[in-house]
């Protein structure tokens, strides 16, 4: 035969009723496309002007690339007749 047991559970006490300080509330609606400057507008200029840099370094250096298959070849064709 089966015993079955009650089991007793405590009333947990109410949350407490100071407010949450990680939130703040929202001064007001801003319009979408107002220009701002902060410190992230500096940030996302810094990396801008690293992925435009980087950018403009892979293409200078396919070109400089390009131009040594250029120059192999002609010396092959060169050689061969």
């Amino acid at each position: 035969m089966a015993v079955t047991r009650k089991t007793k559970r405590v009333a947990k006490k109410p949350a407490s009723t100071e407010r949450m300080r990680s939130f703040r509330v929202y001064p007001g609606e801003k319009p979408f496309f107002t220009i701002r400057i902060s410190q992230q507008t500096f940030y996302w200029l810094i990396i801008s002007l690293l992925v435009f840099a980087l950018g403009v370094w892979t293409i200078f250096l396919t070109m400089r690339v390009q131009t040594i298959y250029d120059h192999v070849e002609t010396t092959t064709r060169q050689n061969n007749y």
